[in-house]
This record gives structure tokens, C-alpha cells and sequence, in this order.
């Protein structure tokens, strides 16, 4: 069996809320936003419009780095993971 390596492009913008989720901790980690006391950024940051990566069930190599919706993160979320590394499915026997 071949491994192959897939590396989704970084998305380059601080727009992005892979962008943002990485900044602030490089490491697994998941974010409540259910609600609770925040700084002034974080709660500019979940109610302005952000990028978020919106693949479906496949990630092409072409178009993954064009495959972004804008959303509201305060609004369309109750929390985020943030997963630094991830490797490919592989097909059951």
C-alpha cells in the first residue's frame, strides 16, 4: 500500500479562523463559545465576519485553498477544535 501526503495550503489570511484558533494555541484544543466573560478583540473577533474552510466530504487539491464561506463565529458556533495535525481516512478492508 502507497502512503500519500496531503497537506491542506495554510490559508494566508488573518481572516481565516484556522488563522486565528492556530495563533492562539498550536496545540489540540477546543473553544466554548456559549457565552461567559471575554476580552474586547475576542468578542469583536466573534461577532465580525470571518473565513471558514467548508470542504464537504472532499478536499481537492486544487480547490482547497479556495474553499471558504464567510461566517459569523459568535453566531453560528457554540464552540470550535482546533486539530493542528491530521492525517488522511483510509478505506475499511
Amino acid at each position: 500500500m502507497t502512503t500519500r501526503t496531503f497537506r491542506v495550503p495554510s490559508a494566508g489570511t488573518p481572516l481565516a479562523v484556522e488563522t486565528r484558533l492556530a495563533a492562539a494555541c498550536a496545540a489540540d484544543h477546543v473553544v466554548d463559545l456559549r457565552g461567559g466573560e471575554r476580552p474586547a478583540a475576542v468578542a469583536e473577533w466573534l461577532a465580525g465576519t470571518a473565513r471558514f474552510r467548508s470542504f464537504g466530504a472532499v478536499a481537492g487539491r486544487l480547490t482547497a485553498s479556495l474553499a471558504f464561506k464567510p461566517v459569523v463565529p459568535g453566531e453560528e458556533f457554540d464552540g470550535l477544535a482546533f486539530v493542528h495535525t491530521v492525517t488522511a481516512s483510509t478505506p475499511l478492508p
